[in-house]
């Protein structure tokens, strides 16, 4: 793919202090669960599982589901069971998509599930459960404060907040909620994130089973980021914003590469190229 290299002026300029903000990349959402009730040849054995990855500065979704029933075996056992179950997530990304300066979540699964005489009932959000992935790029060494709770009125040893990097293939732990007794209870954390690739991984469960009473699993996290002030023209990042520039968009243009997607709306065209040029040439303040 050739490129025009007609320029009105070559912009060259020193970026003073100014450094690429936090780019979100990636979302994947999802919301799962199953259940199973009833007695003999009456059980009610189902579920559901949804998963959204649309980028966008706010996100939500909740499910619901309710069911029972009762009746008499044909030894003459009566039964009842049944039960009900709720999950829900809502995020907010303060500066998205290409600054963003921190992540906002609230996520609760609720399990319940009831049982008597000859009746079976199980309730479960899991497999993932209520799980929420954001992926994040950062460009420089920043700050990260991030604090929050999981509550729960019994361990939930598969529910955990971690922010985690990529390093090759697989993930590694910054900082992860499973340290707290239990999986629950508040958490805190802060230090710093070098240059790379990183995500907040939320997920909640909640599995009962019999009579048993209402079960909540609550989770929120914030995580705080540095606002910074972004010269998209200086492409390579060196600090200074010059032909240098061009020439490695127009490589990564021509390549097919993520970052040449400059505007963001997930196509990779001519327009991404204007935008570009037209940023280049107003250099940066």
């Amino acid at each position: 793919m050739k490129m025009p290299m007609c320029l009105a002026g070559l912009v060259v300029s020193t970026v003073a202090g100014s450094v690429q903000g936090q780019v979100l990349v990636s979302r994947s959402s999802t919301i799962s669960y199953s259940y199973a009730y009833g007695a003999g040849t009456d059980m009610h054995i189902g579920g559901d599982s949804r998963t959204q990855t649309e980028l966008s500065p706010v996100g939500d979704d909740n499910i619901d589901f309710g069911g029972n029933t009762d009746g008499v075996l044909e030894t003459g056992e009566a039964y009842s069971a049944g039960g009900n179950l709720h999950a829900h997530y809502h995020f907010d990304i303060p500066g998205y998509p290409n600054d963003i300066d921190g992540i906002h979540l609230d996520a609760l699964v609720h399990a319940h599930s009831m049982a008597s005489g000859a009746g079976t009932s199980a309730m479960r959000v899991s497999n993932p459960g209520d799980e929420v992935i954001l992926v994040f790029q950062v460009f420089s060494t920043i700050e990260f404060h991030l604090n929050g709770s999981i509550d729960s009125p019994m361990p939930v040893p598969e529910s955990f907040v971690a922010l985690q990097r990529l390093n090759g293939e697989s993930w590694e732990t910054v900082f992860t909620s499973q340290s707290n007794p239990e999986g629950r209870g508040p958490f805190d954390a802060h230090g710093m994130l070098t240059s790379g690739t990183y995500r907040m991984h939320s997920q909640l469960t909640a599995e009962v089973e019999g009579e048993a009473p209402p079960l909540d699993v609550h989770c929120m996290y914030n995580l705080e980021l540095p606002g910074i002030s972004v010269c998209r023209a200086d492409f390579n990042q060196d600090n200074v914003v010059d032909f240098f520039d061009y020439l490695d968009f127009v490589d990564a243009f021509a390549s097919n590469s993520p970052s040449a997607d400059f505007n963001q709306d997930g196509v990779i065209d001519f327009f991404d190229y204007l935008d570009f040029v037209d940023q280049f040439a107003s250099g940066c303040n």
